[in-house]
């Protein structure tokens, strides 16, 4: 009886401990984290060379089931288990791109309003191909963005696993752009054409041209202007264009105005005359036709006189008045008598009554 079963042991030791017989692996499949710092790498394994058994699996991290999910960056084992107790393992390590960075660079406008500004970005780790897309006006999609004007931008740089970081950069302003500063100097009288306007580029290439508005002239300070606002653009070597103004005032017109009291008696010279300025710039002076230079002349015989009176600023206006002869001024009467009633009598009158003259 023994003989017998001795060929059926020898059987059974082949079968649990021939490997290649009965044994199986197991392999694992799997996909690596999309981007840098993510929780979605994945794993699955498989049995191969298996013989239809009921498998169970056991994952280094605590986990059961042929899939795994939401895996960081790191090592993975499992051990699969069939019906009969045994067991096969094998692992895989889970990767992560490389962090998506960027560098960026902006140049200057060459002119404050140019808008020829440039902005570059370059793009680091995550997963080729990037798209690009700047938040400028043109939505540009290159690695340069082009004609920007002054101000901060961002673009957003986005990888093949749509991983995205996003970029700011600043476009200032030029350092070479024209700032101008202007003055100008007032006519001199209402209606006169000698004021002055000057124009002073402060930044910007020289040497610079200049055009004003209003006038033929081409230099930085113009002369001989009447009162009025005038544009001036000037051009600096760059080609760059600044634009300014200048507003020349004028004050308003001189007035004179002169009035006068009439001469009393005949060839007493009473008379006077005031004048008196408005307008213009003040600070008056008075000169008369007789030669006086006060706003009042008095002693005045009857006549015509004028006055000249001249303001700070060289303005002059003339007014003429007339000092007349009092229609009262000349002493006139007559007198009536009454005789005396008889010789040797003292009942005589005599009155006198005025007809002209100033009383009392």
């Amino acid at each position: 009886m023994n003989g017998k079963l001795t060929p059926i042991f020898v059987f059974l030791s082949a079968f649990f401990f021939t490997s290649t017989l009965f044994g199986f692996t197991v392999q694992i499949s799997s996909t690596n984290v999309t981007c840098h710092g993510a929780a979605d790498g994945t794993a699955t394994a498989n049995v191969v060379d298996g013989a239809g058994s009921t498998y169970t699996y056991q994952w280094n991290t605590g986990a059961s089931g042929a899939t795994i999910n939401s895996l960081v960056p790191g090592s993975y084992s499992v051990t699969a288990t069939d019906a009969n107790g045994n067991t096969a393992s094998s692992s895989v390590y889970i990767s992560e791109p490389a962090a998506l960075s960027v560098s960026m660079s902006a140049s200057y406008e060459t002119c404050d309003i140019s808008d020829d500004g440039t902005a570059g970005v370059l793009a680091y780790g995550g997963t080729p191909p990037y798209t690009i897309l700047w938040d400028d006006p043109a939505a540009q999609t290159w690695w340069v963005a082009y004609n920007l004007s002054a101000g901060t931008y961002s673009v957003t740089i986005t990888d093949a696993n749509g991983c995205s970081v996003v970029g700011t950069v600043t476009v200032e302003p030029s350092p070479e752009g024209i700032w101008l500063g202007t003055s100008a100097t007032d006519a001199s009288c209402a209606g006169d054409c000698d004021g002055t306007a000057t124009v002073m580029p402060m930044t910007g290439a020289a040497p610079y041209t200049y055009n004003w508005s209003g006038t033929s002239q081409t230099t930085d300070h113009v002369t001989g202007l009447c009162a009025g606002t005038y544009d001036v653009t000037v051009t600096d070597a760059n080609g760059c264009v600044a634009v300014d103004h200048a507003t020349v005032n004028e004050p308003p017109a001189l007035v004179a105005s002169s009035t006068s009291t009439p001469s009393g008696c005949a060839g007493t010279n009473t008379g006077s005359a005031s004048a008196v300025g408005s307008g213009g710039t003040p600070g008056y002076t008075y000169l008369w036709s007789n030669g006086e230079t006060t706003a009042t002349i008095m002693h005045l015989a009857p006549g015509d006189y004028s006055v000249t009176i001249t303001d700070a600023n060289g303005c002059t206006a003339t007014s003429t008045v007339n000092v007349g002869q009092s229609s009262s001024s000349n002493l006139g009467f007559t007198l009536s008598a009454n005789d005396v009633t008889c010789s040797g009598n003292c009942d005589g009158s005599a009155s006198i009554n005025i007809i002209s003259g100033s009383a009392p």
